[in-house]
Protein backbone atom coordinates (compact mmCIF):
# COMPACT_ATOMS: atom_id res chain seq x y z
CA UNK A 1 0.00 0.00 0.00
CA UNK A 2 1.42 3.36 -0.89
CA UNK A 3 1.37 6.48 1.87
CA UNK A 4 1.07 9.44 0.47
CA UNK A 5 3.44 12.53 1.96
CA UNK A 6 2.23 15.22 3.27
CA UNK A 7 4.00 18.35 3.17
CA UNK A 8 5.30 19.64 6.68
CA UNK A 9 3.84 22.53 8.44
CA UNK A 10 5.64 25.63 7.71
CA UNK A 11 6.92 24.14 4.26
CA UNK A 12 6.96 26.44 0.84
CA UNK A 13 3.88 25.61 -1.34
CA UNK A 14 5.45 23.72 -4.40
CA UNK A 15 5.90 26.21 -7.37
CA UNK A 16 3.16 26.46 -10.28
CA UNK A 17 4.07 25.47 -13.35
CA UNK A 18 3.02 29.31 -15.10
CA UNK A 19 4.59 31.00 -12.14
CA UNK A 20 8.32 32.67 -12.70
CA UNK A 21 10.06 33.65 -9.68
CA UNK A 22 11.10 37.20 -9.41
CA UNK A 23 14.74 38.54 -10.17
CA UNK A 24 17.49 38.95 -7.93
CA UNK A 25 18.62 42.50 -7.14
CA UNK A 26 21.99 43.39 -8.64
CA UNK A 27 24.52 45.26 -6.37
CA UNK A 28 23.73 48.39 -8.56
CA UNK A 29 19.86 48.79 -7.18
CA UNK A 30 18.15 48.69 -10.33
CA UNK A 31 20.85 46.94 -12.51
CA UNK A 32 21.23 49.68 -15.26
CA UNK A 33 23.59 52.03 -16.24
CA UNK A 34 21.42 54.94 -14.92
CA UNK A 35 21.04 54.00 -11.95
CA UNK A 36 24.88 53.52 -11.41
CA UNK A 37 25.52 56.66 -12.69
CA UNK A 38 22.56 58.53 -10.26
CA UNK A 39 24.13 56.73 -7.36
CA UNK A 40 27.76 58.41 -8.11
CA UNK A 41 26.28 61.47 -8.99
CA UNK A 42 24.29 61.49 -5.09
CA UNK A 43 27.50 60.81 -4.01
CA UNK A 44 29.90 63.54 -6.04
CA UNK A 45 31.60 64.80 -3.10
CA UNK A 46 32.71 61.74 -1.71
CA UNK A 47 34.02 60.75 -5.47
CA UNK A 48 35.62 63.97 -6.16
CA UNK A 49 37.31 63.85 -2.38
CA UNK A 50 38.62 60.14 -3.01
CA UNK A 51 39.77 61.59 -6.38
CA UNK A 52 41.49 64.67 -5.35
CA UNK A 53 43.30 62.48 -2.00
CA UNK A 54 44.98 59.94 -4.18
CA UNK A 55 46.12 62.80 -6.60
CA UNK A 56 47.52 64.44 -3.63
CA UNK A 57 49.11 61.17 -2.20
CA UNK A 58 50.49 60.30 -5.91
CA UNK A 59 52.25 64.09 -6.13
CA UNK A 60 53.26 63.72 -2.69
CA UNK A 61 55.01 60.26 -2.99
CA UNK A 62 56.11 61.59 -6.57
CA UNK A 63 57.55 64.62 -6.00
CA UNK A 64 59.57 63.01 -2.50
CA UNK A 65 61.78 60.65 -4.07
CA UNK A 66 64.98 61.38 -5.03
CA UNK A 67 65.66 61.77 -8.96
CA UNK A 68 67.81 59.43 -10.75
CA UNK A 69 68.77 59.83 -14.16
CA UNK A 70 69.58 57.09 -16.10
CA UNK A 71 71.14 56.82 -19.96
CA UNK A 72 72.72 54.64 -21.83
CA UNK A 73 74.31 54.03 -25.47
CA UNK A 74 75.60 52.27 -28.23
CA UNK A 75 76.61 52.39 -31.65
CA UNK A 76 77.71 50.49 -34.30
CA UNK A 77 79.68 51.08 -36.67
CA UNK A 78 78.99 51.33 -40.52
CA UNK A 79 81.31 48.84 -42.36
CA UNK A 80 81.35 48.19 -46.22
CA UNK A 81 78.85 45.37 -46.70
CA UNK A 82 77.66 43.22 -49.91
CA UNK A 83 74.24 44.25 -51.41
CA UNK A 84 73.08 40.92 -50.25
CA UNK A 85 74.78 42.23 -46.66
CA UNK A 86 72.92 45.43 -46.90
CA UNK A 87 69.45 43.90 -47.37
CA UNK A 88 70.12 41.54 -44.26
CA UNK A 89 70.90 44.13 -42.15
CA UNK A 90 67.83 45.66 -43.47
CA UNK A 91 65.85 43.18 -42.58
CA UNK A 92 67.50 42.55 -38.85
CA UNK A 93 69.65 39.88 -40.08
CA UNK A 94 73.86 39.38 -39.47
CA UNK A 95 75.22 37.60 -41.90
CA UNK A 96 79.13 36.26 -40.60
CA UNK A 97 82.07 38.03 -42.35
CA UNK A 98 80.05 41.06 -43.86
CA UNK A 99 81.58 43.59 -42.25
CA UNK A 100 85.03 43.89 -40.42
CA UNK A 101 84.04 46.08 -37.43
CA UNK A 102 82.35 43.28 -35.95
CA UNK A 103 85.68 41.81 -34.25
CA UNK A 104 86.82 42.25 -30.25
CA UNK A 105 90.18 44.13 -31.51
CA UNK A 106 88.19 46.26 -33.14
CA UNK A 107 85.84 47.49 -30.17
CA UNK A 108 88.95 47.57 -27.84
CA UNK A 109 91.10 50.23 -30.40
CA UNK A 110 88.45 51.87 -30.47
CA UNK A 111 88.01 52.62 -27.25
CA UNK A 112 91.65 52.81 -27.02
CA UNK A 113 91.22 55.91 -29.50
CA UNK A 114 92.07 59.67 -28.36
CA UNK A 115 89.03 61.07 -29.45
CA UNK A 116 87.41 58.53 -26.85
CA UNK A 117 89.42 58.68 -24.68
CA UNK A 118 89.20 62.66 -24.56
CA UNK A 119 85.58 62.79 -23.97
CA UNK A 120 86.16 60.46 -21.01
CA UNK A 121 88.48 62.83 -19.17
CA UNK A 122 86.60 65.34 -19.69
CA UNK A 123 82.92 65.00 -19.01
CA UNK A 124 81.80 65.76 -15.44
CA UNK A 125 80.88 62.59 -13.36
CA UNK A 126 78.75 62.75 -9.72
CA UNK A 127 78.83 59.42 -7.70
CA UNK A 128 76.38 59.91 -4.57
CA UNK A 129 78.57 58.92 -1.74
CA UNK A 130 81.85 59.34 -2.96
CA UNK A 131 82.13 62.18 -5.52
CA UNK A 132 79.92 65.19 -3.62
CA UNK A 133 79.90 67.45 -6.78
CA UNK A 134 80.54 67.04 -10.37
CA UNK A 135 83.88 66.26 -11.34
CA UNK A 136 86.07 65.26 -13.96
CA UNK A 137 88.88 63.01 -14.53
CA UNK A 138 91.19 65.57 -15.50
CA UNK A 139 90.51 66.78 -11.57
CA UNK A 140 89.83 63.64 -10.00
CA UNK A 141 93.63 62.61 -10.76
CA UNK A 142 95.16 65.98 -10.06
CA UNK A 143 96.97 66.62 -13.26
CA UNK A 144 99.24 69.21 -13.52
CA UNK A 145 99.87 71.14 -16.86
CA UNK A 146 100.33 75.03 -18.05
CA UNK A 147 96.92 74.68 -20.62
CA UNK A 148 93.78 72.69 -19.60
CA UNK A 149 94.56 70.63 -23.42
CA UNK A 150 98.18 69.99 -21.94
CA UNK A 151 96.40 68.68 -18.60
CA UNK A 152 93.45 67.24 -20.92
CA UNK A 153 96.66 65.15 -22.69
CA UNK A 154 98.25 64.05 -19.30
CA UNK A 155 95.13 62.66 -18.10
CA UNK A 156 94.18 60.95 -21.52
CA UNK A 157 97.71 59.23 -20.96
CA UNK A 158 97.40 58.11 -17.34
CA UNK A 159 93.63 56.21 -18.76
CA UNK A 160 96.42 54.46 -21.41
CA UNK A 161 98.31 53.10 -19.07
Amino acid sequence: MTQAISPTPGAYPAPSPGRTPPPEPSLLGGGTILTALNALLRQRVLVLGCALLVGALAATWTFSRERTYTSSSSFMPEGRQSSVGGLAAQLGLSLPGTSGADSPEFYADLLKSHEILGAAVTTAYTIPGVLPRPTTMVDLYRVKGETPALRRDEAIKRLEK
